[in-house]
């Protein structure tokens, strides 16, 4: 299965937009992602819906605004939290209805001061109560309720280290990702000083790390993955964070901001982009404790291919990539030229083979 659609890269300013996914929540029996192409912020919504055989897939586009988000993060009820990329303060929108056409700006969520002249890292509780874990540095990371605005908890770390990523692992305790590689993880329930783990052993000094992790309420089976601007991918225990369970070397190398690397819904398999105008898919059944260069299962080259195609396209970079949550084979990406791709990868049978010997993560969760 392979759906494709191009939405324009500039804002009628001339803004370069950047494209961003989140899993849709509603409605509760079909599987629906939403996709929001901020180039400006939105006060103006168009939706478009893609029947794929297998679920539905809908399209956000910015048609006004002037708030240009770097981050997003979807909270039960519709709301939408968004982060300008250029101080550490949040902005709520109500999604509304699908009768209407307007996405409206209700508040202002406060973040903590940050000496890094960036944005913040944004976070969605897993609680029905509507709350966003929010930071720009390990220093600065804070649980806010939404609905008043109170700050619920706060990490409070001995350094200030620019975040890559925020992410629950389950209900309470979540992981910050610091771009020099180190990890903390914490409780919101707790007071204690968080555990830190440091950066992989054979990090070099330039080296950015990205950091994902698999959801796992138990925390008996999560693991952790750890990928660096060279290439160098490193995969923990939660429980042993400081210890390698396998690693590779990725033949990539990259000064993005636009890297993601993610789990996939089935156990073993991650994905990385913003290296080039590719999705990659690797098997971490391959990997060992030594390190050694590996090659990538499966390759989207949508985006590089239609690129190709158009005349005068600027080389393509992916922007950002998600996995369907249900479905193994299936992805959405999108990338600097403002196309959307939703595709399904083709696992080699002998690898299906054993995969079908294994349990899901989402299997481990029932």
């Amino acid at each position: 299965m392979f759906i494709s659609w191009s939405i324009p890269p500039r804002s009628s300013s001339g803004h370069l937009g950047k494209p961003f996914a989140w899993r849709d929540t509603v409605p509760p029996k079909t599987s629906s992602w939403s996709f929001d192409y901020h180039s400006s912020f939105l006060q103006k919504k168009t939706r478009v819906s893609v029947q794929s055989g297998i679920s539905n897939f809908s399209m956000v586009v910015s048609q006004t605004g002037q708030l240009a988000a770097s981050d997003i993060s979807q909270h039960p009820g519709r709301l939408i939290v968004t982060n300008d990329g250029q101080g550490t303060d949040l902005q709520v929108w109500d999604l509304g209805g699908d009768d209407s056409d307007v996405i409206r700006r209700t508040g202002t969520v406060k973040g903590r001061e940050s000496a890094q002249q960036c944005g913040s890292r944004i976070a969605a509780s897993p609680s029905s109560s509507p709350q966003v874990l929010h930071g720009a540095e390990s220093g600065s990371v804070q649980l806010t309720q939404l609905t008043s605005g109170q700050s619920l908890y706060k990490l409070e770390t001995d350094t200030s280290d620019p975040l890559n990523s925020l992410q629950f692992t389950s209900d309470a305790v979540f992981l910050a990702g610091c771009s020099n590689g180190r990890i903390y993880m914490a409780d919101t329930r707790v007071s204690a000083a968080p555990q830190m783990s440091p950066p992989p052993a054979s990090s070099g000094q330039s080296a950015v790390w990205w950091t994902d992790a698999t959801a796992d309420p138990q925390q008996a089976s999560c693991r952790v993955v750890r990928l660096s601007s060279s290439g160098h991918a490193v995969v923990s225990d939660l429980r042993k964070l400081g210890e390698a369970v396998c690693q590779a070397q990725l033949d990539i190398h990259c000064s993005s901001d636009n890297v993601t690397v993610s789990w996939a819904p089935r156990r073993n398999y991650i994905s990385a982009s913003g290296f080039s105008g590719v999705v990659d898919i690797y098997d971490t059944r391959d990997w060992r404790i030594e390190l050694r260069r590996v090659q990538p299962l499966f390759q989207h080259r949508g985006h590089e291919v239609s690129c190709k195609q158009a005349d005068g396209c600027d080389p393509v970079c992916i922007t950002a990539h998600v996995w369907h949550p249900e479905r193994p084979q299936t992805l959405l990406s999108t990338a600097s030229d403002g196309s959307v791709h939703v595709w399904d990868w083709v696992e080699p049978d002998s690898k299906r083979a054993e995969s079908k010997s294994e349990p899901s993560i989402l299997q481990d969760q029932k």
